[in-house]
Parts: structure tokens; C-alpha cells; sequence
């Protein structure tokens, strides 16, 4: 292509058209910038495509570990809590029933009553996203949603829960109605092997008003997760409604 025009302007210089020359020199010129141009739009493009599929990637990465979150580990962490509670209501109708219960009931009950239920969440896709450049996301809603959500919300909740549920469990009170409660009897496992189990001092502690307010810390501290988890869920909600929206955009 450059020959032919090497040509044509040999061939116009030649024949001494010096107007026609210049003309065509000049049309010439403005078709190379055009042609730079296009390449420059072209180019351009094909970076916006880029940097949007890279978008919604970091985008998906994120809306997928939210909603596995939201999906599979919480209600993981409140079906736990509902363990707790479902023990604490078994041990408060025996109670009314007046009945003596086996070592074995005791054992599955007491462990259900302190089964450990805790705030834990999981950041890394946003952690990742936020060292390539949070302004990866364009959409200003969203990443101001995520930030708050991930530095804000996620990490109080997980104090204020888990410490909440730390001093509940591990108070001085706690510790020593376990104490008054409980003794520690050694025995013999199925496979023949020395263990240690807790069982109640007497029969009468399970009708003591010392157990009752054992149960009763437990029901708070059940009462405290569940009612804040459901506040943590909603923002969840919300924040995954908007990336699903802004994901239909892509």
C-alpha cells in the first residue's frame, strides 16, 4: 500500500502537477491520522472490554464468597445456636416433668447447651480485589457498599458478638455455677480406654435455682447471637442485591 502511493506521487511530480501533488499529499496525510485514529478507538476498546470482564470477575469473586456466607455459614452458626437453645428447652421440661436422667441424656444435653456458636466471616476475595484497586469497581454504590460492609460491619459484629459471647461464657458467675453444678467422674470409654466425663453433684441439680440461672446465661447469650445475626443477614441481603444488579449490567 505504501508503494502504490510511493508511486502516485512519483508519478504526479513527473508530470509536473506540483497543485495535484500537494492535494494529494495532504489527502493522504489526513488518511493516516483518520487511520491512527481508528486504531487508537479500536485500542481503546479493546482495553475498556478488558478492564470490564476484569471487573466483573473481581465483582463475581466477591458476590460468590458473600453468598456462600450468606447461604451456608451463617445459618450454619445460628443452627448451632438453635442447638443451644432447643438443649436448654429439653433440660427446662425435664424439669417439669420431674424425672432423673441418665448420664448419657446429661452428656448429649450439657453439650448442646454449651455449644459454642461465633461470628466468623470470610474476606479474602474482597481483600484481593482491594489490593489490585477497589476502583476496579466503577460502580460507586457498590464499592462504597462492600467497604462498609467488609471494614466496617463485618469487624464490629465480630467483636461485639464474639466478646459479648466471651464474657458470658467465661464469667466468673458462668465459672462458678459449672462448679457448684457439675463433678467430674472418670470412666471407661467403648474402647476400653480412661476418660473423663461432667455430671451433676446429685440429682437435685438439675431442679437447683443455681442450674436455672446457669440456663438462663446460656439463653441470653442465644438470645444476644440470633437477634444480631439477623441484623448482619440484612446488610448482606442488601449488598447482594445490588451486586446482582450491577452484575446484569455486564
Amino acid at each position: 500500500m505504501i508503494k502504490i502511493f510511493r508511486n502516485i506521487r512519483k508519478s504526479l511530480l513527473n508530470e509536473g502537477k506540483t497543485g495535484k501533488y500537494f492535494r494529494y499529499a495532504i489527502g493522504e496525510i489526513i488518511l493516516v491520522v483518520i487511520g491512527i485514529l481508528i486504531a487508537l478507538q479500536v485500542n481503546n476498546w479493546n482495553n475498556n472490554i478488558n478492564s470490564r470482564n476484569e471487573e466483573k470477575m473481581a465483582i463475581l469473586e466477591i458476590y460468590q464468597s458473600l453468598k456462600f456466607e450468606f447461604e451456608d455459614v451463617i445459618p450454619y452458626q445460628v443452627n448451632r445456636s438453635k442447638i443451644l437453645e432447643q438443649g436448654i428447652t429439653t433440660f427446662l421440661n425435664l424439669r417439669e416433668e420431674k424425672v432423673t436422667i441418665s448420664d448419657t441424656v446429661f452428656e448429649r444435653l450439657w453439650d448442646e447447651i454449651n455449644m459454642g456458636s461465633r461470628f466468623t466471616y470470610e474476606s479474602g476475595p474482597f481483600e484481593a480485589v482491594k489490593n489490585r484497586g477497589l476502583n476496579l469497581i466503577s460502580n460507586d454504590s457498590v464499592r462504597a457498599m462492600l467497604v462498609n460492609l467488609y471494614e466496617t460491619t463485618f469487624p464490629r459484629s465480630q467483636y461485639f458478638i464474639n466478646s459479648y459471647l466471651d464474657s458470658q461464657d467465661y464469667s466468673v458467675q458462668s465459672i462458678k455455677l459449672k462448679e457448684f453444678l457439675l463433678k467430674t467422674e472418670v470412666y471407661k470409654n467403648a474402647k476400653g480406654d480412661w476418660s473423663f466425663k461432667n455430671v451433676f453433684r446429685d440429682d437435685d441439680m438439675l431442679y437447683s435455682e443455681e442450674f436455672l440461672e446457669y440456663l438462663s446465661i446460656k439463653k441470653e447469650s442465644c438470645d444476644y447471637f440470633q437477634n444480631h445475626m439477623v441484623s448482619v443477614n440484612l446488610k448482606i441481603e442488601k449488598v447482594l442485591k445490588a451486586m446482582r444488579l450491577e452484575l446484569n449490567t455486564f
